[in-house]
């Protein structure tokens, strides 16, 4: 899934979220003087309350101020800090006010003017703390104007300490104490220079936990907030739109899930109605355009957009909705949550705006998906030059790979029309407002030289959008909205101006929120007249965003308003998008590149073909051999480029171009002056990592610190080691990887390394499409994953097409063996050997001439099966966690390795397996298990493993030294019969089973007398189907000695399903809603929750917003399970087998990919299989094949066996059939008789969990209506997606 991480993402014109409730609670109110004070350059700041202090009644009337002397001025109000705004609050608000009565109130510093006099302040009941005290800047209103100088680098958000217990009594409903008569104020200090403010104190942190318990009105209150606005339920989709577009735009919708942070961090104010906090977990990228709410108790008191993303401290900043007027409380709120904007709002708008065109939105439709041959040319035609060719057609497209003046060709064209045809308009999109502002500064330009005839300059382009940058009112071609008043033109002009030079600068991010809020705020005031342009204007050029054309779709009624319709970096554009804005233009041009990342949606994995077709790829997908289609009328292949050295450009030209890119003059000129930093051997080249340690653990990756993204510091630390070189020779550094954890590790020791920002920057690739540095480095850090080789290829395009001079790729071997896709890209690189040291010396390596690499994967999968097939031919790429535990001495006794379902349990067994072979050449090995469907499994994964640790040669004599069978094939066999026994899925075994295998383990005697046994388990007591007695609880039926305190370790990772699919399971388990409506049978202590949620594996209802568990343990989102009921199990077949048919005839999926797990009577499945024409057999249960004979590759038919027979494997597609028959495994599963209902109902969740768990991509789960677990799945299916709330 892809996701552009622009912050102006030309999403920022999203109408604004509700308005928080205003209460009965005081609100903080911040005012400004229109003058300027004496010796200051900024307004001035004043605090007032909504409440005055209560004067006592014997107090003496407060002092006159002195009158200033004649021919001065009066005295003005001081500047204040933040901090002396805490202290004056702490002391002048009444206690039953105070957030935080445990924090006490700092005292006043003395002022040094005497002579300057302070309005008493009153009230804020919070500490507010700046780092750097500085005047606050006022913002200009229609009386006010400021100087740029004024404004100086901010503070630091202020904190405070979680609420203590002396707040409860106010949160729950007791009437406040009466309110003591309030203290005089302090002296407080006049601010002249921060410079020469005292050193603020130590600010305590305000953090706040979701952890506490919600009451369900607290819940109730916390949805009914984040869903006001959201219209998702009553958009209906059109029929004259196609099915799968239909079913694409309801699917993207549904992604946009508000959700409950864990923890609030650092919340503090970062300026007049600015709040910052640090989210846990980290923010997404396309977090802006999104809102923070907070809560307090059932309160709204906060509710803000967000303003800016600082990814370097973690920091969100919010806008509040009210202005500066700040409810006191927001520094309190016990809850905060985060709500997306809907995006797909204006898409799906736009769709319902063709009802009386429909035969033009057809026709887009099929243009936009490449079904429509190009027009022939005419003989006249065919005479012109190839941009004049493509301009003619109803249809073109301009492909513009990195480098090659891609946005210069399309200003060129643009002008060149408006010359040729005035009287023609032209309206022109781009994804995002600095695209769409660079194109009309390129167009303005061109104009100003050459004029259109007959037209006055001054309106020759009309910028619409209320994003657009006030910089191009000084172009003498560009007309923007005529209802700004000058003087907030002036304004809004100079806060961008300031914005951008505190940019340049560095600023910290706190004045760069509060600088965004206050420029967001002005251009909320500005009407948008792009309706009435469009309708009535005499501009022949207007430009506007994607987002904003969409809306002017709707707003036209899909009217055809214009000549010609223009869509720059259109391989950034979904083809929804580009197909539902082109009616409104007779002819259309794209301009972009479809090889670079594409278009920003929310599809995830295992989505439907609809998805797939229309928002996950562009109007430019089609185009996937540069050399063949610019053979096309339509395509305009720009083939010079003009950015990267040419042994650069050479890797980028073949591993994405067919070797058809050119290197213009300025690069081979370039070229041909000596190499700036000799200690680089080559220009382009891979750092084999490899040789940097012995520790293998280091090569490899793992879960960031906030528990999300993959990090690696060897590579981390020798790129920033390397920058440090070039840094020193001039040349700017830019080191980019696909994670967010690894960008934030490379800024980290960058920071630590004192190189300067605009020397070295590190992020990841997706903020880069569009930028160039001197060096870039690529750390691959995992390969890439989890992305699919569709979106990686782009990915890897992107990162290394930044580089001017050169091109240095940091990855393991390991990497380029674990995926294709690294792998042809790391082929076209000389590699370089990295040795050790202070600096690291680079060794180039001979190698030998390599053939051109296969061509790339498709762009965009066809279907769910490319998507399947697209990930077929990666291999295992262990993590940290995975390596620590195959290289663990594990020879000092018995183990227990515990995991969650697809965790990679059988992977560690195969390693462990085969170092103990090698580490004791002639010990024989036995590995065991209760099912006897996982044979063929781990053998091929113990294959696997002696390849990799022993080589090819030494595979065969190694296998036959393992015993590999089912616990009830090992019959008379002898004790101590193997030196090292290995047991799979340990939790099927009883007592009596374990303590058998155990004595097959022959003993060996240490150097300290102490008699050991190699005697290994690995298991998930999850997956209990056949309800025996956990293994902690087996304590005084084992053998003595047999003991696993301190003998555990767990995995925390799970690599096979997505998180939606394991939400369900773990929820219709769990049953925090109690949707069962049977006693609970403690799966909770089954399932290792509570363990598992102090990993931060798993969330817990009490944390989240709808009350459910949420998974943690994996890096892949994916598509929520199917549920559907029958009337009876012979209708359930014959859909099952119809769907499972669609899915190989429309979506691509091989049967082999297909697996269907039932409880009872699988073959009845391959029946109704067999009778549609699809091929399946069944494993195990009535009418079978016995399950010893599963397959696990080179399977050609759909698989269908029993839920015990499943345990272990996975499959792309899973339907989970006959669900009913879960609610009566009494009358069906052997020894029923002898377990409790208690029992029965524990292995009912843990048959459901072990069925619910095998699905990789898409899963499906049906049965007969009124079965208990279809109905409860349904039920948490529905209220995940959002489409329901949870019963309180």
């Amino acid at each position: 899934m892809m996701r552009r991480t622009d912050e102006e993402s030309g999403q920022g014109e999203a109408p604004r979220d509700e308005r928080a409730p205003d209460g009965l609670m005081p609100v903080l109110r911040v005012e400004y003087d229109s003058d300027v004070q004496e010796g200051h350059a900024a307004p001035v700041l004043r605090v007032r309350s909504s409440w005055p202090p209560r004067e006592p009644e014997d107090a003496e009337p407060a002092p006159k101020p002195a009158e200033a002397p004649r021919g001065r001025s009066a005295p003005r109000p001081r500047t204040l800090t933040f901090r002396e705004l805490d202290s004056a609050a702490l002391k002048s608000t009444p206690p039953s006010h105070r957030m935080n009565s445990a924090v006490p109130a700092r005292p006043a510093v003395q002022a040094r003017d005497e002579g300057a006099g302070a309005n008493a302040l009153l009230a804020f009941g919070s500490a507010i703390v700046a780092e750097n005290p500085v005047a606050i800047p006022a913002p200009v209103g229609d009386a006010t104007e400021r100087n740029s100088s004024a404004r100086v680098p901010g503070n630091e958000a202020l904190s405070t300490r979680r609420t203590g217990p002396s707040d409860a009594g106010s949160a729950s409903g007791a009437p406040p104490p009466a309110r003591a008569p309030g203290p005089p104020p302090p002296n407080l200090v006049r601010v002249d220079d921060t410079a020469d403010a005292p050193p603020p104190e130590e600010a305590p942190a305000r953090d706040v936990s979701a952890s506490g318990d919600v009451t369900p009105a607290e819940r109730e209150a916390m949805q009914a907030a984040v869903s006001s606005g959201r219209r998702r339920e009553q958009w209906v989709a059109p029929t004259y739109l196609p099915e799968d577009l239909r079913d694409a735009l309801v699917a993207e919708r549904s992604q946009y899930r508000a959700q409950r942070l864990q923890e609030a961090r650092e919340v503090g104010l970062a300026g007049p109605g600015v709040l910052g906090l640090v989210p846990v977990p980290a923010a997404d990228p396309d977090w802006s355009g999104g809102s923070l709410l907070g809560f307090l108790g059932e309160e709204l008191v906060f509710a803000g957009n967000i303003v800016h993303l600082d990814f370097e401290s973690g920091r969100v900043f919010a806008s509040s909705d009210s202005g500066e007027d700040l409810d006191r409380r927001v520094l309190s709120c016990e809850r905060w949550c985060y709500r997306p904007y809907d995006f797909a709002e204006a898409l799906c708008a736009a769709a319902t705006a063709y009802e009386e065109r429909v035969p033009a939105l057809t026709t887009a439709l099929s243009r936009a998906k490449g079904e429509l041959l190009p027009s022939p040319l005419s003989p006249r035609d065919a005479e012109l030059i190839p941009v004049d060719r493509l301009w003619r057609q109803p249809w073109g497209s301009i492909w513009g790979p990195p480098g090659t003046g891609k946005t210069t060709a399309v200003a060129d064209l643009i002008a060149r029309a408006l010359r040729a045809y005035p009287n023609e308009r032209i309206l022109a999109v781009a994804p995002t407002n600095r695209a769409a502002d660079e194109l009309v500064i390129r167009v303005s330009a061109l104009l100003e030289r050459d004029p259109i005839p007959l037209r006055p300059l001054a309106r020759s382009i009309f910028r619409g959008g209320n994003g657009a940058s006030e910089a191009l009112a000084r172009l003498p071609t560009v007309a923007l909205e005529e209802n700004k008043t000058s003087k907030l033109l002036n304004t809004i002009q100079e806060r961008e101006r300031e914005l951008t030079l505190e940019r340049s600068r560095g600023g910290p991010a706190p004045e760069l929120a509060r600088m965004q809020a206050e420029l967001r705020s002005l251009r909320g005031r500005v009407k948008d007249p792009t309706l009435k342009e469009a309708e009535k204007g005499d501009s022949p050029l207007m430009v506007l965003t994607v987002h904003r054309a969409l809306r002017l779709v709707s707003e036209l009624e899909g009217e055809e308003t214009f000549q010609r319709l223009v869509v720059d970096e259109a391989g950034m554009v979904t083809r929804a998008a580009t197909a539902l804005l082109a009616p409104l233009a007779r002819q259309v041009t794209l301009a972009g590149d479809p090889k670079q990342i594409g278009p920003v949606s929310r599809a995830a994995e295992g989505a439907g073909k609809g998805t797939q077709t229309w928002l996950r790829a562009s109007a430019l997908s089609h185009l996937e051999d540069a050399v063949k289609d610019a053979e096309r009328p339509d395509v305009l292949l720009l083939r010079t480029q003009h950015r990267m050295h040419p042994d650069i450009a050479r890797v980028v030209s073949h591993f994405c171009y067919g070797g058809a890119l050119e290197d213009g003059d300025l690069v081979k000129d370039r070229a041909q002056k000596p190499p700036p930093v000799p200690a680089f051997p080559s220009r382009a080249m891979w750092l084999v990592l490899d040789g940097l340690s012995r520790d293998t653990r280091r090569l490899t990756h793992g879960r960031g610190e906030t528990g999300s993204g993959y990090q690696r510091e060897l590579s981390a630390e020798l790129a920033v080691t390397l920058a440090r070189q070039a840094v020193r020779l001039g040349l700017t550094v830019l080191c980019v990887t696909p994670y967010r954890a690894q960008a934030a590790l490379l800024r980290k020791l960058g920071n630590a390394a004192g190189l300067r920002h605009d020397m070295f920057s590190a992020s990841t690739i997706h903020r880069q499409q569009g930028t160039q540095y001197d060096v870039v480095m690529v750390d691959t850090v995992a390969g890439g994953r989890p992305f699919p080789p569709h979106t990686l290829v782009p990915i890897l395009n992107v990162a290394a097409s930044r580089a001017k001079e050169y091109l240095l790729v940091l990855a393991s071997r390991a990497e380029a063996r674990a995926s294709p896709v690294p792998a042809r890209f790391l082929s076209l690189l000389p590699r370089v050997r990295v040795h050790p040291g202070t600096p690291p010396k680079l060794e180039l390596l001979a190698t030998q001439p390599r053939p051109p690499p296969p061509p790339p994967p498709p762009l965009v999968p066809v279907g769910l099966g490319g998507e399947i097939a697209g990930g077929k031919d990666t291999g295992p790429l262990f993590t940290q966690e995975q390596v620590s535990l195959f290289e663990r001495r594990f020879d000092d006794g018995h183990h227990l390795v515990r995991g969650v379902a697809g965790s990679g349990k059988t992977y560690v067994l195969a390693h462990w397996a085969a170092r103990y072979l090698l580490e004791n050449p002639r010990a024989r090995v036995l590995v065991s298990f209760y099912n006897r469907s996982l044979a063929p499994l781990v053998d091929k994964l113990l294959l696997e493993a002696l390849h990799v640790r022993a080589g090819a040669e030494q595979v065969r004599p190694l296998r036959a030294q393992v015993t590999v069978k089912h616990v009830g094939a090992l019959r008379r066999l002898e004790p101590h019969a193997f030196d090292a026994v290995f047991v799979d899925e340990a939790q099927d075994m009883d007592a009596k089973g374990l303590a058998a295998l155990h004595a097959l383990v022959r003993p060996r005697v240490g150097e300290d007398g102490r008699e050991s046994r190699c005697f290994q388990l690995f298991m998930d007591d999850s997956q209990n189907v056949y309800g025996q007695v956990p293994i902690d609880s087996l304590k005084e039926q084992l053998p003595e000695g047999l003991s696993f305190r301190g003998r555990t370790r767990v995995l925390k990772e799970t690599f096979r399903a997505t998180r939606d699919i394991l939400d369900v399971a773990f929820n219709v388990v769990l049953d925090p809603l109690r949707q069962h409506r049977v006693t609970d049978p403690g799966m909770r202590e089954y399932m290792k929750a509570g363990e598992l949620a102090r990993e931060r594996l798993l969330w817990l209802p009490e944390e989240t917003l709808e009350g459910l568990y949420r998974v943690q343990s994996t890096e892949r989102g994916g598509v929520l399970p199917q549920v559907k009921d029958f009337a009876s199990s012979t209708s359930e077949a014959r859909w099952v087998a119809k769907e499972i048919s669609r899915l190989v005839s429309e979506e691509g999926v091989l049967p082999g990919d297909i697996l269907v797990v039932a409880p009872v009577m699988p073959a009845s499945f391959t029946d109704a299989l067999r009778k549609a024409g699809v091929p399946a057999e069944a494993y195990g249960g009535k009418g079978g094949r016995d399950v010893a004979d599963f397959r696990v590759s080179g399977v050609d038919h759909v698989r269908a066996t029993t839920v015990f027979s499943c345990k272990g494997h996975e499959c792309p597609v899973v339907f989970f059939a006959g669900l009913e028959a879960l609610d009566s495994i009494e009358a069906w599963m052997a020894g029923a008789r002898q377990r409790t209902e208690r029992e029965h109902e524990r292995i009912r969740r843990a048959m459901f969990y072990v069925g619910a768990t095998r699905a990789m991509k898409r899963q499906y789960l049906t049965g007969v209506r009124g079965g208990r677990f279809l109905q409860v799945a349904a039920s948490y299916v529905e209220t995940l997606s959002g489409h329901r709330p949870p019963a309180p």
